[in-house]
């Protein structure tokens, strides 16, 4: 059974991948915002370019720098898991349109015809 719908594929790849890149940019500014911390409690503030950063110009001294890493943490594994589940969305999509499919091939009668996916 031949693939349809190439175009959906490459979209929910897409979405897929760009979940992951979502996640991985979440945890590495939460990293971010903990080292911030840390150097401006040394310092005794924020700096200008800091501070004009909404969220990140909270995260004065490790447990500001903690806390403000967790919300952004949190705020990327939420993003993560709403645009991995759209992409298996679309996916899910497809199959249900392939199974209807071969459903139909095998209810009209016609021959089988070997999958290059299974």
């Amino acid at each position: 059974m031949d693939k349809r719908f190439r175009a959906l594929r490459i979209i929910a790849l897409f979405y897929q991948v760009l979940a992951w890149i979502t996640l991985v940019g979440g945890v590495l500014a939460g990293v971010f915002a903990v080292i911030l911390g840390v150097v401006s409690g040394r310092e005794g503030g924020v700096s200008p370019l800091v501070a004009q950063i909404p969220l990140l110009n909270r995260a004065v001294g490790l447990v500001g720098g903690i806390v403000v890493a967790l919300t952004v943490v949190l705020g990327g594994v939420i993003q993560f898991v709403l645009l991995y589940a759209l992409g298996e969305a679309i996916h899910l999509g497809l199959a249900i349109e392939r199974n209807t499919r071969e459903t139909a091939q095998y209810i009209r009668g016609e021959p089988a015809v070997a999958s290059p996916d299974k």
